[in-house]
């Protein structure tokens, strides 16, 4: 059993500056990674096989990081080698050097600060999410400047920034780092063509050997977003695994290597992410037990 985590941004935030759910401290993620090291088998997907860790007997975790967010490098990667855990890194290249990620420049426009944190609208972030997911990204890109001249240019938090070029071979020079495709533009999969998705795909795992030097491992959809077709596209493309962000089940089996479930981590406490991981690692057996 492949038990895949699924960290994003690690970074602390003020409260209710985070509806996305995608930071998680650097002090909960560094008890994540003593958890992680007491109690699991660690697979390293540089010099493993990730399709055989996933059909082996027992648990083996992968950590995995989404998107490519600068902190990946300032902050995850220090935890990283102070605990010497491996971890896998999906990028989306085309984001690679740019000054946001276009969810964060949405949650920026709907978000006023209070005495107590930061206040979001909710429906029109959402709205606004939704009508912008499908579009190009030449388009949105021109919507997304758009709405923030009319919002009066919010701040978007500058820790909050993909990755540069030059950070992401510092990253890559890291021997516990791996690399998996992402996209380029982290589209919603399932609302292209094959064709577009096949570029999406294809390109995306082009530029990240450009940019890393390294084969990449595995794939993750953008949105934890599939479909047969999309499937499809991650096999022609080279990719033998891939990964959703839906939940595994608990004390389950995974035999479909194109759909492979992960556990999005929260801002979790060590003694809750322990706990947590334990239940989900139970047997069947154990669980009928109980």
């Amino acid at each position: 059993m492949l038990l895949a985590l699924n960290y994003h941004r690690i970074a602390r935030v003020e409260p209710g500056g985070d509806f996305w759910g995608l930071a998680v401290s650097p002090e909960n993620f560094a008890s994540h990674l003593e958890v992680l090291t007491r109690h699991f088998e660690i697979v390293d997907a540089r010099s493993a096989s990730l399709a055989a860790a996933a059909g082996a007997p027992g648990v083996q975790v992968l950590v995995t990081s989404d998107d490519g967010y600068a902190d990946t490098l300032h902050e995850a990667l220090p935890a990283l080698q102070r605990h010497k855990v491996p971890a896998l890194v999906f990028l989306a290249s085309g984001y690679i050097g740019r000054t946001y990620f276009w969810w964060d420049a949405v949650e920026a426009m709907f978000r006023t600060r209070t005495a107590s944190g930061i206040a979001v609208d909710e429906p029109r972030l959402r709205a606004t999410w939704e009508a912008l997911r499908d579009q190009s990204p030449a388009q949105r890109d021109l919507v997304i400047r758009e709405l923030l001249h009319r919002a009066g240019y919010p701040e978007i938090a500058a820790d909050c920034r993909p990755l540069t070029e030059a950070e992401v071979t510092e990253l890559a020079s890291c021997p516990l780092i791996s690399f998996g495709g992402h996209t380029r533009w982290h589209p919603w999969l399932p609302s292209l063509t094959p064709e577009e998705m096949a570029e999406e795909i294809t390109m995306g795992k082009l530029d990240n050997e450009v940019l890393t030097g390294q084969r990449q491992v595995g794939f993750a959809f953008p949105f934890g977003a599939t479909n047969a077709d999309a499937q499809q596209a991650v096999v022609e493309a080279g990719f033998s695994l891939a990964f959703t962000t839906s939940p595994p089940k608990r004390g389950g089996e995974f035999s479909d290597l194109l759909s492979h479930p992960r556990v999005v981590v929260g801002n979790w406490e060590e003694e809750y992410f322990g706990d947590f991981l334990r239940n989900l690692c139970m047997s069947k057996e154990q669980n009928a037990q109980q």
